[in-house]
């Protein structure tokens, strides 16, 4: 979210401000093509290749942006950064199943835990659990499955110490 003031716009969250260029750039941001290591390492997550294009998911090149984002988490010590970044893109979580984000999640390296409070502390995801991530200090990221849910339904939950995000299975922020 951002406030506009005399052609600047200031991020309500970051307070960082940036120029009306700034915000189109970012518009226009092309994730950086996969390298031989990344379409080795997908590959053995059993993805297929995407038309030629180094795109190597099965549906969508747009799953590339957020699989960008995930493996900055790895070495990022900022959880702001990789929460915005999510934010920012939170449409492309539709774009994933559960089970594919846990996945590609596993196979980038993460340490992908089940759920660590309420109903489904510890039942693993294959047994009908959740799971979570942590990355950047305090950041985390959570999928919790439908049964007991307390937002009507599957949801994902990325936060920090800040910012806290609520989006349904198919990428849409929940607001309740």
């Amino acid at each position: 979210m951002e406030y506009v003031v005399d052609g600047k716009s200031q991020n309500v969250h970051t307070k960082q401000w940036a120029t009306k260029e700034e915000i189109e750039a970012r518009k226009n941001i092309e994730p950086p093509k996969p390298n031989k290591e990344d379409v080795e390492r997908l590959k053995n997550l059993g993805v297929e290749n995407g038309g030629g294009s180094g795109i190597i998911y099965k549906n969508s090149g747009k799953k590339e942006v957020l699989i960008n984002i995930f493996e900055k988490a790895l070495t990022s010590t900022n959880s702001t950064e990789i929460v915005r970044g999510i934010a920012d893109n939170h449409a492309i979580l539709g774009e994933f199943t559960p089970k594919e984000l846990k996945q590609t999640l596993e196979g980038l390296g993460h340490d992908v835990k089940p759920l660590g409070r309420g109903n489904f502390k510890s039942v693993p995801f294959e047994k009908g659990g959740g799971f979570r991530f942590h990355f950047g200090g305090d950041g985390t990221f959570r999928y919790h499955p439908e049964e007991r849910s307390h937002h009507k339904g599957a949801y994902y939950r990325i936060k920090n110490g800040r910012e806290n995000y609520i989006y349904d299975i198919d990428g849409n922020e929940k607001k309740d």
